[in-house]
């Protein structure tokens, strides 16, 4: 039951009002959640997970990545 739960698809998004949208856009991807949690640690934007997929539109990955650019 543990890993059926852990695989079952998830899409998280930086503010409740953002998840009718990224429930859409992550279905557009073939990753279909039936709801969607608040991360407040993603800033902005949204992230789904499913079926071996992540697709990461949160303003987060775009600052790691920044910072990835400026210390390496």
């Amino acid at each position: 039951a543990a890993r059926r739960q852990a695989l079952q698809p998830v899409v998280e998004v930086a503010h409740e009002k953002d998840s009718a949208a990224a429930l859409r856009a992550a279905k557009g991807l073939g990753i279909e959640a039936k709801h969607a949690k608040v991360n407040h640690g993603l800033i902005a934007g949204w992230r789904a997970r499913g079926h071996g997929t992540l697709a990461d539109r949160s303003a987060k990955a775009a600052l790691v990545e920044i910072y990835r650019n400026i210390t390496a």
